[in-house]
Order: structure tokens, then sequence, then C-alpha cells
């Protein structure tokens, strides 16, 4: 039995989703986090997909994470960048995309811009099947 897990081979088995659902209200510390799942996730081989609904859609703007910068990590904005360079996957809920991220005066600054380059927008019921079909999920 290894005391630390293989995190070196390439898997390509079942996709991999991040459902972000935490704003800016805690200064980008679970989005940081979760961008950095994500991230790994990509480097392992395996389809990875971000998933931003209620406050945690803000982050789906271009220039929504500016200024958050968690120690020990580069900057959340640099993060997102690379996420998507490596082929990842971003969606927001269509619905959130307004009402929730707009709503909190934390978060406002960030929705005046477009939606991040590449990012979809779909409904909870493309959370659900996701959720549904297998594929490994985390949410922060």
């Amino acid at each position: 039995m290894k005391d630390q897990p293989d995190t070196g081979q390439q898997d390509t088995g079942r996709p991999f989703v991040v459902i972000m659902t935490t704003g800016k209200e805690d200064g980008g510390h679970r989005a940081t986090l979760g961008v950095s799942m994500a991230l790994a996730s990509m480097a392992q081989g395996i389809e990875t997909t971000i998933y931003m609904t209620g406050l945690g859609s803000v982050w789906a703007y271009s220039g929504g994470a500016d200024g958050i910068h968690l120690q020990g990590f580069e900057p959340l904005e640099l993060l997102l960048d690379e996420f998507i360079k490596m082929g990842g996957k971003m969606v927001v809920c269509a619905t959130c995309l307004h009402g929730c991220a707009c709503s909190d005066a934390s978060a406002a600054e960030g929705c005046s811009g477009s939606l991040r380059h590449g990012t979809l927008t779909a409904g909870l019921a493309y959370a659900v099947k996701t959720v549904r079909t297998g594929q490994g999920c985390v949410t922060f």
C-alpha cells in the first residue's frame, strides 16, 4: 500500500467536474482551490469542466478574478486563463449569470465586462445531467 497516490499517470477515464458556487465573498480562496484542482485534473489527462453557479458565476466574466491572489498560488485570473489554454471547458449557469453574480456588491465590478473567452452558458439541468452520468464531481 502506498502512502501517496500516484499522480503522474495520464488518466483519460471518466470526466471530472468542479462546481464553483462561491464568489468573491471569501476573497477568492475557494475559487483558487477549485481552479487549481481543475488544473491538476487536466494535467493528468482528465477531461475537466468548471461549472459556475450562484455567486460563483462571477468567475465567468473576463477580469472577474482581477486582484484575487491567494498566497502560494498564481493569481486566479492566470489560473483561469491557463485552464482554458489547456483545453478545459468552462460553463456558467445561464440563470445565475446576471441574477446571482451581479447582485452582490463585492462581485458586481466583475460583471461589467464580457464572458471569459470560450465560456458556455447552460442551465442547472446541465449540472444535474453531468453529475448523474457518473462524472467525478467536487464543489467549491
